[in-house]
C-alpha cells in the first residue's frame, strides 16, 4: 500500500511485505556504488517508541476497514512493541538511502525489504514507514497517525497498531536540513534488545541503479602515482547526483561514486583488476569510466619500482678510534649504490700508573691511568712531597785538648750524611809546681802539666 501526504512540504510513504506471497524488484542495468555523508539523530527517533506503545494502548487505536464502513477497534488488544536494534540497523541505512532514491524501491531497484536479507535479519512478516520533511519525532508522529484519512490512507496508521508485528526499529536522518524518517516492523521471537550507542555522522555505502540516475555531475580525478608492481584502490569520484525518485526539494546531494573504471590507454602499464589498480610496468596510462552518459577520466603515471638492493658485507671506510665512531661502507652488488654505517668507538684501553712512594730524596706519585692505545689520561698523577731526613748521630773523631773532634749526622732511610765540629776539650792542668826557687838575683820557675795530653806548662816567679 502507498499513501503520499503533503504538510508542509512534507512526505510519508507505507509498505507491507509477507515472505510467502513477495519477492524483490530486479534492479536493471549497471549498479554503481556511492557513500554518502549523513547526520543520524536517533535520540530523538528512539524517543517515539513511548509515543506509539502509548498510541497502541490508548483508545485511539482503531483504524478504518477497507470499505471504510466501520472502524476496526483494536484497543486494549496489542501488547508494546519491543525496540529491535537489528532493526534499527536497517531502519538508519534505508533512511540515508531515501535521501536519494525516496520511496519503497531501494536505489539499486530492489524491494526495500532486500536490505533485511543485508543485514542477515529474516521475519516471516515485516512493514516499513518512511517520511521526509518532518522535524521531530512528534510531528513525524502525528502525520503517520492519520487521525483522519480513510482506510487507503491509514497504511502508516495500521502498520503502527499491527497485531502481527511484534518489534520496531527506529530512524532519523538529517541532511541538507531535512529531515529523513523511517520505521522498520518485523515479527521475531527473539529481537534484538542489546542497546547500543546511537550514532550521529556517518558515511553510508548505497548501490545505485545507473538507469534510475536524472542527472549527475562528476567532480575532476586527481592522477595517480605509483611504481612498478604497487596495487591500489581504484580512484573515487565525487559529485552531485539526483535520481529518478529523489525528493524534489532534497537539497543537492553530495556523494562519492565508485564507478566502473576501464584502461583506455597504457593497458600494459596497468591493468584493473576488481576493485584494485596495478601497476604493471613503467609509463602513462588512461582510465576512464562513464556514469549516467557522463565520462571521467584519471591519468595514471608508474614509474619503474626502486632497486631491491643486494648488499655486499661491506667495507671498513673509516677506522673507529677510542673516541670516535668508524664507518662501513656497503655496495648493492645491483646498481652500485652505496649506504653507511657506524661502527662504535672502542672505547679506551685503560692500564693502571702505579703509585710511586716518595723518598727523603725524591718526590712520589699517586696511583693514576691512561690508555695504552691513544695515551689519553683518564686519571692524572699527582705529586706526592718528599719525605724528611732520619738523621742518627754519632761521634766519628773524638775531640782531644787541642784539636777539635768530628760528629757525623747519617740518614737512616738514604743513608745522606753531614758532620759538625766538637770543640776541643783544652788542657787539664794539675797544680803549679816549683820547678827552681827565685833567689835574690835569679827568677824561680814553676810549672804543671794536663793530665789528659801531659802537655807541661812553665812560668817565670819572682
Amino acid at each position: 500500500m502507498k499513501k503520499l501526504i503533503r504538510r508542509c512540504l512534507a512526505l510519508a510513504l507505507s509498505a507491507v511485505f509477507v515472505l510467502t506471497c513477495a519477492a524483490p524488484v530486479s534492479a536493471a542495468g549497471t549498479d554503481i556504488d556511492i557513500q554518502l555523508d549523513v547526520t543520524y539523530s536517533q535520540t530523538d527517533a528512539r524517543d517515539m517508541l513511548t509515543l506509539i506503545n502509548d498510541f497502541r494502548a490508548s483508545d485511539d487505536a482503531w483504524y478504518w476497514n477497507q470499505d471504510n464502513s466501520a472502524k476496526t477497534d483494536v484497543s486494549g488488544q496489542l501488547q508494546d512493541f519491543v525496540y529491535d536494534y537489528n532493526l534499527e540497523k536497517i531502519a538508519m541505512q534505508r533512511a540515508a538511502e531515501i535521501v536519494v532514491a525516496y520511496g519503497h524501491i531501494r536505489p539499486d531497484g530492489t524491494s526495500w525489504y532486500s536490505a533485511f536479507r543485508e543485514f542477515g535479519v529474516y521475519y516471516h512478516s515485516a512493514s516499513e514507514n518512511i517520511a521526509i520533511g518532518y522535524t521531530s519525532a512528534q510531528a513525524v508522529f502525528e502525520g503517520w497517525r492519520e487521525d483522519n484519512e480513510d482506510y487507503s490512507g491509514q497504511g502508516h496508521r495500521r502498520n503502527m497498531l499491527s497485531q502481527d508485528m511484534t518489534s520496531i526499529g527506529i530512524a532519523h536522518v538529517v541532511y541538507g536540513g531535512v529531515h529523513f524518517w523511517v520505521q522498520e516492523f518485523g515479527t521475531l521471537a527473539n529481537p534484538n534488545t542489546t542497546e547500543t550507542t546511537p550514532a550521529t555522522a556517518a558515511t553510508v555505502d548505497i548501490r545505485v541503479a545507473s538507469d534510475s540516475i536524472r542527472s549527475v555531475t562528476l567532480g575532476a580525478v586527481s592522477p595517480l602515482s605509483l611504481t612498478a608492481g604497487e596495487q591500489a584502490d581504484l580512484p573515487a569520484v565525487s559529485a552531485t547526483l539526483t535520481t529518478n525518485s529523489t525528493w524534489d526539494h532534497t537539497p543537492e546531494i553530495h556523494v562519492t561514486l565508485e564507478p566502473n573504471w576501464t584502461v583506455t590507454t597504457g593497458s600494459d602499464v596497468v591493468k584493473v583488476e576488481g576493485d584494485k589498480l596495478t601497476a604493471l610496468g613503467a609509463g602513462s596510462a588512461t582510465l576512464s569510466a562513464t556514469v549516467a552518459g557522463q565520462t571521467v577520466t584519471c591519468s595514471v603515471t608508474v614509474t619503474q619500482a626502486p632497486c631491491q638492493h643486494q648488499w655486499d658485507d661491506g667495507v671498513v671506510t673509516t677506522e673507529p678510534t677510542c673516541t670516535q665512531d668508524g664507518v662501513r661502507t656497503y655496495t648493492c652488488q645491483l646498481c652500485g649504490e652505496t649506504r653507511t654505517e657506524g661502527i662504535p668507538a672502542t672505547g679506551h684501553t685503560v692500564v693502571i700508573d702505579p703509585a710511586v712512594a716518595p723518598t727523603c730524596t725524591h718526590t712520589g706519585l699517586t696511583e693514576g691511568s691512561h690508555c695504552s692505545v691513544c695515551n689519553t689520561v683518564i686519571v692524572a698523577q699527582t705529586e706526592v712531597p718528599m719525605l724528611p731526613h732520619d738523621y742518627v748521630a754519632s761521634v766519628t773523631t773524638e775531640p782531644t785538648c787541642t784539636v777539635d773532634g768530628v760528629r757525623t749526622y747519617t740518614c737512616s732511610m738514604c743513608g745522606d750524611s753531614y758532620t759538625e765540629a766538637i770543640p776541643a776539650t783544652g788542657h787539664t792542668f794539675g797544680p803549679w809546681t816549683t820547678v827552681t826557687s827565685p833567689t835574690c838575683t835569679q827568677s824561680g820557675s814553676e810549672q804543671r802539666s794536663c793530665s789528659v795530653c801531659g802537655y807541661t806548662e812553665t812560668r817565670g816567679v819572682d
